[in-house]
């Protein structure tokens, strides 16, 4: 198993995350930190662990949340690979039930995720919807992300062999564009529990309008062929990305 976690100036947050794998009930796994150009004490962070499965890989330049999880995806050495976000954490269960699942599913299942619990600035907890979408789930990612966070997410290794790695273009959605590539060949599963913790605030990439404009249409433009042949999808994404340019003031 490899944890990669990509980070970028979250000397203060990355710590939290580390020690939310750490603190795993399945322990055979490597951590790599991907710093993506930091330029505040994250290296010291990282290594003030002091633990031998912990990688640690720095870009010398910022260049983006895809090209971290790239750059891990071609260091780890693990049979699955699960992604954690620096600002996020895991619950002690996590990574234990899902690759008990994935173990215990062929391989045409490529991916597994969590029900995920958020909370905002204020502290206050909002657990996520409960998880339904299962098997070749592409479609309806076409239309939402049904799969969110890539927090909650472990990989078969396999499927990155099969589809490539992230779209390092897309400053927002690659987690969803990504999602799309992967279950057009393998199926997806769930746990129902929560699992995963996501906290939200304003610097999250997710969060930047500009960034969200531009993901959309990417996206819009990148699955042009499969939107075309889905019209609610295609519907949808217009609308999203007409209120987007709404915010923006076009």
């Amino acid at each position: 198993m490899s944890v990669i976690i990509p980070t970028y100036n979250r000397a203060h947050l990355v710590g939290r995350a580390i020690r939310s794998v750490l603190n795993q009930t399945f322990q055979d796994f490597e951590i790599i930190v991907v710093d993506d150009g930091s330029t505040d004490n994250t290296e010291e962070v990282v290594k003030g662990f002091n633990d031998p499965r912990i990688r640690y890989i720095r870009h010398e330049e910022n260049r983006g949340g895809s090209a971290g999880r790239n750059t891990g995806i071609r260091a780890a050495r693990g049979e699955y690979i699960a992604f954690l976000d620096s600002d996020d954490e895991w619950l002690p269960e996590k990574l234990a039930r899902q690759v008990q699942l994935l173990r215990a599913s062929d391989e045409t299942v490529g991916l597994v995720y969590t029900r995920v619990c958020y909370f905002d600035s204020t502290g206050k907890r909002h657990p996520g919807p409960m998880p339904k979408a299962r098997g070749y789930v592409w479609q309806a990612l076409l239309e939402k992300n049904v799969i969110g966070t890539a927090s909650s997410v472990i990989v078969r290794k396999a499927c990155f062999d099969r589809v490539g790695l992230f779209d390092e273009r897309f400053p927002a959605r690659q987690d969803r564009e990504m999602w799309v590539r992967i279950s057009q060949h393998f199926q997806v599963e769930f746990l129902p529990d929560v699992l995963t913790i996501q906290y939200l605030h304003s610097d999250r990439i997710s969060m930047r309008l500009e960034a969200k404009i531009k993901g959309c249409e990417l996206f819009i433009e990148k699955f042009q062929k499969e939107l075309s042949a889905h019209p609610r999808a295609y519907a949808r994404q217009l609308y999203v990305l007409g209120l987007l340019y709404a915010q923006r003031g076009i």
